[in-house]
């Protein structure tokens, strides 16, 4: 009886192992971000044994709820494209799209595939942000921020309780200290894309809390951040 267990488990393994190497589905193209009312593209490369339904629904991070979906039936390999309009109001805190074969998602030939989150914005925000992703190469150009050699951005004082004195005395010491430094205020760095790593080292706020691309995260004191952190930088 052992025996007879063991040869079927073992041509388990080997009909798993055949299913994992006839069937595949995986997302090779999915937005960063989607907006609402809008159809967005989501790519997907599969391959199948058979004529069979590759599903797609979007859902609410991890939530069962289905808010939008698509279906197409398709064998041998290659790549769909699916166009889903993105529903209104059902998925504030971001979307997930899942991939799985068949009629019953319960029964699958391979394991369902989950994306990561995607960000879904509403029209208003996604046309904000437009813009100020559009202005963003000026606004790096005011400040002079470069990519071949990127600066320190140093959030000005004067505003929710900052002392303009002191952020100025940060910007001064590390630009003597031979780090290229910039003040910026709120609305300078409000754009996503002049906070690029590309043309961002390190930033500092209120309390002197800095960060980097090669860097940890660090805090330092006002009369720390003279020498500690232009050191770091050099």
């Amino acid at each position: 009886m052992r025996g007879f267990a063991a040869i079927v488990m073992l041509l388990g393994l080997g009909l798993s192992a055949q299913a994992q190497s006839e069937w595949s589905h995986r997302l090779v193209g999915l937005p960063a971000e989607v907006v609402e009312g809008k159809p967005a593209l989501i790519r997907v490369a599969y391959r199948a044994p058979r004529p069979t339904p590759l599903n797609i629904q979007l859902k609410e991070g991890t939530s069962p709820v289905v808010h939008a979906g698509d279906v197409r039936t398709v064998s041998g390999a290659g790549v769909a494209d699916f166009r889903i309009v993105i529903p209104a109001g059902k998925m504030p805190s971001g979307m997930t799209a899942s991939l799985w074969w068949g009629e019953d998602w319960q029964n699958t030939p391979i394991p369902i595939v989950v994306s990561a989150p995607v960000m879904v914005l509403t029209p208003e925000r996604a046309a904000k942000l437009a813009a100020s992703d559009a202005g963003a190469p000026a606004v790096r150009r005011r400040l002079g921020l470069s990519e071949a050699k990127p600066g320190v951005l140093v959030l000005s004082g004067g505003w929710a309780g900052r002392s303009a004195a002191g952020s100025e005395r940060v910007a001064r010491a590390l630009t003597q200290s031979g780090v290229p430094c910039v003040l910026a205020g709120p609305q300078e760095i409000a754009g996503r894309h002049v906070l690029d790593p590309r043309y961002v080292e390190l930033g500092t706020e209120g309390g002197f809390i800095m960060w980097g691309v090669r860097e940890s995260r660090r805090h330092c004191e006002p009369l720390e951040c003279t020498e500690k952190c232009g050191k770091a930088m050099r």
